[in-house]
């Protein structure tokens, strides 16, 4: 039998097929040393970050916290380097000044050896006893100053402590003059939640929300939202003219309100049918005349949008708690 010939390339093939031989000969030596190749491990990169329960402390109170460390990088980050970590905390003072921790060594180390890639470790302490200037009031920054360990800086409060033996009066700024509030004895918690938010100056530049003659006129924060004030307590106090409660929240199945927001309500008329249903933080004990001057304000009326607005704003310019003596 005889074979079949061989096929013969045209000229031009057979050119085309020598320039490219080899450029294919260095890709097949390159796509095996490619495929086999290990990926670059990336190094542990550690990072940290202050968590404290809150920024408003009462003095003297403890200020719990926890030092959280990351590993935002590939490989295995070792902790024992960490085991100091309390020493690299830094306060800074009200007037600028920074100071070092006091008893660094409470802190305590992370037990854990290593930290994997996406890991954390965390540590708690109390503040206050790394650093014993949180016992004055003033504002503060805590970071973690650490070479090579970013770490954000919080800001921290400390107000008086409250005391719930004591009496308590809020003095109102207003354009009409000055509205004078005593806090009650009977709803402790929420007092004090209210004290507290007046003492960080949530109501500063606070706005008289409605105006309603013979009803009440409200006191809002001129901040967009704020915290609700809780638990609700139940209040036995009469609530009659110049009462002061927290504003009703929406109510629930039962038409009692489910929570207060952070708002002050003054009645104008006596609220009966309110007893039991709300919370009564005060009474008027002063600014009769700044009241009398404040109802005569023109306002959107009841078929207003919304009802009872003044028609010219009416800012609360400061609001600060004195001790009742």
């Amino acid at each position: 039998m005889h074979s079949a010939p061989a096929p013969v390339l045209p000229r031009r093939s057979l050119r085309l097929a020598r320039r490219l031989a080899p450029l294919a000969a260095g890709l097949a030596a390159f796509v095996p040393a490619a495929a086999t190749a290990a990926p670059a491990t990336a190094p542990p990169l550690a990072a940290a970050n202050i968590a404290l329960d809150g920024f408003v402390f009462e003095a003297g109170q403890p200020i719990p916290g926890q030092l959280v460390v990351r590993n935002d990088g590939g490989g295995w980050l070792k902790t024992e380097e960490l085991a100091d970590l309390a020493s690299s905390l830094r306060l800074t003072l009200p007037g600028g000044d920074e100071v070092r921790p006091a008893g660094a060594d409470q802190f305590g180390a992370a037990r854990a050896k290593e930290i994997g890639p996406g890991g954390f470790v965390g540590v708690k302490f109390d503040l206050l006893k790394l650093f014993p200037q949180l016992a004055k009031e003033g504002n503060y920054k805590i970071a973690l100053k650490r070479a090579g360990m970013p770490s954000p800086s919080v800001s921290i409060k400390v107000i008086p402590a409250f005391d719930a033996a004591k009496s308590y009066r809020l003095l109102l700024t207003t354009p009409d003059g000055e509205l004078a509030i005593d806090l009650a004895r009977e709803a402790p918690q929420s007092v004090r939640a209210l004290v507290t938010l007046v003492r960080t100056g949530y109501f500063d530049k606070a706005a008289i929300g409605a105006l309603r003659p013979g009803f009440a006129f409200s006191v809002v924060s001129a901040q967009p939202a704020g915290p609700r004030v809780e638990p609700f307590e139940r209040t036995s106090r009469e609530l009659l003219v110049g009462t002061v409660v927290l504003e009703p929240g929406p109510p629930d199945a039962n038409g009692t309100p489910s929570y207060n927001n952070p708002a002050l309500l003054v009645l104008l008329a006596p609220r009966p049918d309110w007893q039991g249903r709300t919370t009564a933080v005060g009474q008027l004990a002063g600014g009769d005349e700044a009241v009398s001057r404040l109802i005569q304000r023109p306002t959107s009326g009841e078929r207003g949008l919304p009802p009872w607005k003044p028609v010219a704003p009416i800012t609360v310019e400061a609001v600060r708690v004195v001790e009742n003596r």
